[in-house]
């Protein structure tokens, strides 16, 4: 049987990494919805089955990544293992409490112990940080649902635990689809376009059009509505569910929706010609490269001469 080059490998890798992440996050905004708007009454079949999609996405990482080394091993079968147990418990849960106990204190445990062992696999500060945040929030998940805190809003802090792997399976999904852009060419880009800058400007304006609107504007009652037709402006999507009425208002959308086609366009541009740069600069590097081997084939070549001249002599 012929052997997957390089290429068809990472398609592959793409598709079936796309398929699992894109099931799991369906499950998941699908189960947050319905706990939230019908309650407990189906949600350990539920969460028996998106639970157990999301134990997938550790058995596609661990087949796909095949780690050599032990910790790594035991962090994927431990995942897939922990997931896979939660979603049986779940599918027998009898009560509202008992869920409330499964889902929100062994969910947030496994997170917690994940952490630890991401932390004690790479010792990188950025990693070190992200899992801080990340245990952070599991005994913040902890003691809401094991104090009986959330008993009185059950459906929607239940609903936190789709929506965590949710967006869990959202970075792995741009993880994997970014996986094949070098950490350099990135950082260079984001150099070169000063993407911080702008999206600091643009964020900027954002907040403060938002606010100058809320002002100004009697269409809009509060400021995430405010907000939210800002983003369609500047993003040029414009849903058309809020409009400016007032002249001001106009302007301010005027002047957000200009500034938002500038920083696309400046950014895209910014990055066309990046990528030109790159490919004129290994061009160059590869033409002086051969240069200099045929200067050094030329200048064996002539000592050689000069040798056999002299044996003559």
């Amino acid at each position: 049987m012929r052997k997957l080059t390089t290429y068809q490998k990472r398609l592959v890798e793409l598709i079936a990494g796309g398929v699992i992440y894109t099931v799991v996050m369906l499950l998941g905004v699908y189960v947050a919805s319905s706990i939230v708007r019908d309650g407990l009454s189906n949600a350990n079949y539920l969460f028996s089955l998106s639970l157990f999609s999301f134990s997938l996405v550790y058995l596609y990482r661990f087949l796909s990544l095949n780690p050599k080394k032990l910790l790594p091993t035991i962090r994927f079968i431990f995942n897939l293992v922990a997931y896979i147990g939660i979603a049986v418990l779940t599918l027998f849960a009898k009560s509202s409490s008992q869920i409330e106990v499964i889902i929100g204190v062994l969910f947030a445990s496994v997170l917690w112990v994940n952490a630890i062992l991401s932390t004690m696999i790479n010792y990188r500060a950025r990693n070190i940080i992200l899992n801080v945040i990340v245990s952070i929030y599991s005994f913040l998940l902890i003691i809401i649902f094991a104090s009986g805190i959330a008993s009185d809003i059950i459906n929607t802090a239940i609903a936190i635990v789709p929506l965590s792997y949710v967006i869990m399976c959202f970075f792995g999904a741009m993880k994997l689809v970014f996986s094949g852009l070098r950490k350099q060419t990135l950082v260079q880009i984001i150099k070169k376009t000063y993407t911080i800058e702008i999206l600091y400007g643009l964020v900027t304006l954002t907040i403060a059009t938002s606010i100058m609107l809320l002002t100004v504007d009697s269409s809009f009652e509060n400021f995430w509505d405010a907000l939210w037709y800002c983003f369609a402006v500047v993003t040029t999507i414009g849903f058309g569910d809020f409009v400016a009425t007032s002249l001001i208002g106009r302007i301010l959308t005027v002047i957000l929706g200009i500034y938002g086609i500038i920083v696309v366009a400046l950014i895209t541009s910014i990055i066309v010609n990046f990528y030109n740069e790159t490919k004129t600069d290994k061009e160059t590097v590869i033409k002086e490269t051969i240069e200099k081997l045929e200067k050094e084939r030329n200048s064996s070549t002539q000592i050689e001469d000069v040798n056999e001249e002299k044996e003559d002599k």
